[in-house]
């Protein structure tokens, strides 16, 4: 009887252990429930990046994976002053920065892993070990499947010279885990395309390398139908 009760009680103190450490992987996994900033996590659906400064009235994260430009991923603020993103990316190693208040550029305060920037500082580094869902397009018998990863938008379209550049003809569909999707029948040809991003934000597709000069001095995504 001893025995037992022994058992009992060393199975529900292990269980309660388990708990504990289950409940905790899972918090620090939830960018919304993040309390304080920390070193980023290869979730199922991207990396987690997270960072905290109290005069931060707007965090953006530039690398390697967005050609440094700062205007592209911007962190949310969850309801701890936690400054948060999750990115799909390609397996490989990236360097990157903050950029607090669109000009102070800061490496990750959480990330000890660092190297020469080139400029007299460091760059954060971080060694991405799963491939991730980039999103893209695809054709298939004339479908086109436009898929785009952006869970902070509240409306996304696809804008293009198959619809003359209309912001509103073609909206995507939020699905799950931050994706915009989109599928329309065209025409074999060759089309140019961007998505715009709550009406204003016009961007090319990040995970279609085949892009064309747009006259502006950026850049439209390219799509082939046969």
């Amino acid at each position: 009887m001893k025995r037992f009760v022994i058992s009992f009680f060393t199975v529900l103190f292990l269980g309660l252990i388990a708990g504990v450490a289950l409940y905790g992987a899972k918090k620090g996994k939830d960018p919304l429930k993040l309390k304080k900033a920390q070193t980023p996590v290869q979730l199922k659906d991207g990396v987690l990046f997270s960072f905290q400064k109290d005069d931060a009235e707007t965090v953006a994260i530039a690398g390697d994976f967005n050609n440094w430009d700062a205007s592209k991923n911007l962190l949310k603020k969850n309801k701890y002053n936690v400054w948060y993103i999750v990115l799909p990316l390609k397996k490989g190693e990236y360097a990157y920065k903050f950029v607090v208040n669109g000009s102070e550029w800061v490496p990750d305060p959480n990330n000890k892993n660092t190297k020469d920037d080139g400029y007299g500082g460091v760059n954060s580094v971080i060694k991405v070990t799963k491939n991730y869902d980039l999103g893209g397009v695809k054709v298939k018998n004339g479908m086109v499947i436009f898929k785009y990863y952006n869970p902070s938008a509240k409306k996304v379209a696809v804008a293009g010279s198959f619809n003359d550049w209309s912001k509103n003809s073609n909206i995507m569909k939020k699905g799950k885990n931050g994706y915009w999707i989109l599928k329309i029948k065209l025409d074999p040809g060759t089309y140019q395309y961007k998505y715009v991003v709550d009406d204003n934000n016009w961007v090319p597709d990040p995970a279609n390398d085949n892009t064309s000069d747009d006259g502006y001095g950026g850049i439209n995504s390219v799509v082939e139908v046969k």
